[in-house]
């Protein structure tokens, strides 16, 4: 089944093969695959808690940064810990990433 509509911009033509939607933009000669639009109802409630998980962990690498560069510049010592720190958080920011990912792709969502 071939479905063409225009937008004022483009004109693009859609199509469904598989169960995917593709579109193609006829003046980039570009092939796109769409995903069907999910409702925000539809959010898996684990993704929401992944996504809060992993903007919190983004905050808390930003947070600790930020203090790392007030503390040197009023001159203070003891920069060290906030390496470690630092460390932490990133190494949690990434496991929070990963996990996020994993859930997308093993869900679809």
């Amino acid at each position: 089944m071939v479905i063409g509509f225009y937008s004022l911009k483009k004109k693009l033509t859609s199509y469904r093969h598989a169960q995917t939607w593709y579109k193609y933009d006829c003046y980039t000669c570009s092939l796109m695959a769409a995903r069907p639009a999910v409702a925000k109802e539809k959010i898996c409630r684990e993704k929401a808690e992944l996504a809060d998980a992993l903007t919190a962990a983004i905050h808390d690498v930003f947070e600790l940064q930020n203090q790392q560069l007030a503390s040197l510049a009023e001159g203070r010592s003891g920069l060290d810990r906030f390496e470690l720190a630092i460390k932490r958080a990133r190494q949690k920011r990434d496991r929070a990433k990963q996990l996020y990912i994993l859930h997308v792709r093993a869900h679809g969502c």
